[in-house]
């Protein structure tokens, strides 16, 4: 229902979802399979590199060929040889990176906004990243805020959808 709310508002909607480990590519279709029929309308699956998505090539295979068959993207945190994002890239799974995690540990919308302006300032550099954060208050007031700011105005703000096709294409 809340999904639901927020997709009517404009807001999307991605699944965070942990593997166990030692899952096997069955594992991934079960448990893949009912996230996305639970959540229907996410469009991408976020491995935030806790999860045992990238620890077996066979796994890592069989998410990209769902993700691909419902036309869902990934987003990640870069980790070693990015071998999801290079799977995702033969799958034709639109993916990218987590650039920061801004509210891992409930930080305060004070810590928050300085996280942006740094992100900010990376964005001039590489032309874009992708942070991640989570639906609390801290979160929303610090990106309320911050939006208001100087430093907003120098950039453009994209839901995740457009940052995804852009690099899958």
């Amino acid at each position: 229902e809340r999904m639901a709310l927020y997709r009517a508002s404009g807001i999307e909607v991605a699944v965070m979802t942990e593997l166990p480990e030692g899952a096997t590519p069955s594992d991934v279709e079960v448990i893949l399979s009912g996230v996305f029929n639970n959540l229907p309308e996410a469009i991408a699956l976020i491995d935030t590199g806790d999860t045992g998505l990238q620890a077996d090539r066979d796994v890592i295979e069989q998410t990209m060929q769902i993700l691909a068959a419902d036309g869902r993207g990934l987003l990640t945190i870069s980790r070693g040889l990015n071998t999801a994002l290079r799977a995702a890239d033969e799958a034709g799974v639109p993916a990218t990176t987590i650039y920061r995690d801004i509210d891992p540990e409930w930080q305060s919308a004070r810590v928050i906004r300085r996280f942006l302006d740094q992100s900010a300032f990376r964005t001039r550099q590489e032309s874009g990243v992708v942070l991640f954060g989570r639906v609390r208050p801290n979160t929303l007031t610090a990106l309320k805020n911050w939006a208001k700011s100087s430093r907003a105005e120098q950039i453009s703000l994209a839901p995740l959808s457009a940052v995804l096709n852009a690099r899958g294409n």
